[in-house]
């Protein structure tokens, strides 16, 4: 079986899903392979539209024809593999939708990180003649060789600090005036308040003034506003009772799994895969649109901190979504979709 990937191995996640490739066949990984129309291929996987046409790009008329000539050229002979990351890009230019609905409109195959996003496709796209596999999101590994102590040390934590971290980048305001309002009501007296990636939703002007003028230190608040190193992202983790995901209209979020493999109990809203996600590792959820029930998931997540619940979550992510796991689900499909395809 040969694959051809349209991503760079740079993604963590494409990192860690070549380990559940290369179990199951020889993999070539080029963009410009899929462009050129070079190879011969039994399948093609695109993980991300944004990613095939370059993030941040916007293509004009042709492109997207020559595009749609391309696809048109590979689904003659190869099957076309889509995993669905999102419901929509997240650019919001009219070109860029029109990328991603031309890709997932022509995929033969949808590999989905949750039932939850089957019917979404389905409602969005309608009932196209494409196949669709549900699989865990991948186990992605990193750097863990130091202890709570000295993670909690950099980010000057004292031992009994019970430190919630929200992790990956703040995508909206309404995430960061989400979790302080839940953080301000929660009452644990030790809470400390982790962000690795903060962003700052004010106009330019009162952003200018907050950072250059009149600096505010919040009181049990740690915010990092630059891109955290892979090797760093232990210390995080480490310091960290509870991870808070921050997503309320998302799909998807490695954030579980991550939280999974550094033994930390998080919590999440009931969106898309993410609560199927936090269901598999037993982790507690919240209604997005209700602070109070965010608190009383962190109650519970303290209380699963405390009885070293976290052991658990990472056996049951060796279990369900090592390479191995996933590749055993991936290889079976694949090789049931060539039967009936010849």
């Amino acid at each position: 079986m040969n694959i051809l990937c349209t991503s760079e191995i740079k993604d963590q996640y494409v990192k860690s899903f070549d380990k559940v490739l290369k179990k199951i066949a020889k993999v070539t990984y080029s963009k410009k392979s899929f462009f050129d129309k070079q190879g011969d291929y039994d399948f093609i996987l695109i993980n991300w539209p944004e990613e095939l046409i370059g993030w941040g790009h916007s293509p004009n008329k042709k492109e997207i024809q020559d595009l749609q000539t391309t696809l048109y050229y590979w689904s003659k002979n190869t099957k076309i593999i889509v995993t669905m990351h999102n419901t929509c890009p997240h650019s919001h230019r009219v070109s860029v939708k029109t990328v991603s609905e031309l890709i997932y409109k022509n995929a033969n195959i949808i590999i989905h990180l949750g039932k939850a996003s089957v019917s979404l496709y389905k409602k969005k796209y309608g009932e196209f003649s494409a196949e669709h596999i549900v699989i865990p999101h991948v186990q992605m590994e990193y750097l863990d060789i130091i202890s709570k102590n000295e993670a909690r040390e950099k980010f000057g934590f004292k031992k009994e600090d019970v430190v919630i971290l929200v992790f990956g980048s703040l995508r909206k305001k309404e995430e960061y005036q989400f979790i302080r309002k839940v953080f301000t009501k929660w009452s644990n007296p030790n809470k400390k308040l982790l962000i690795s990636k903060y962003k700052d939703f004010s106009i330019p002007p009162i952003r200018f003034i907050k950072k250059h003028i009149l600096p505010q230190k919040e009181k049990n608040v740690v915010k990092n506003t630059t891109r955290v190193d892979d090797k760093d992202i232990q210390n995080y983790f480490r310091s960290a009772d509870i991870v808070f995901v921050p997503r309320l209209d998302t799909l998807n979020s490695g954030i579980v799994p991550v939280s999974a493999f550094f033994e930390n109990i998080a919590i999440g809203g009931d969106i898309g895969n993410i609560q199927e996600s936090l269901n598999l590792f037993n982790y507690p959820i919240f209604d997005v649109e209700s602070a109070t029930s965010a608190t009383r998931a962190l109650d519970t997540a303290y209380r699963l901190s405390q009885s070293n619940s976290g052991p658990l979550a990472k056996k049951i992510l060796k279990e369900k979504c090592s390479p191995d796991a996933i590749s055993k689900i991936l290889k079976r499909f694949l090789e049931l979709h060539q039967k009936k395809s010849s």
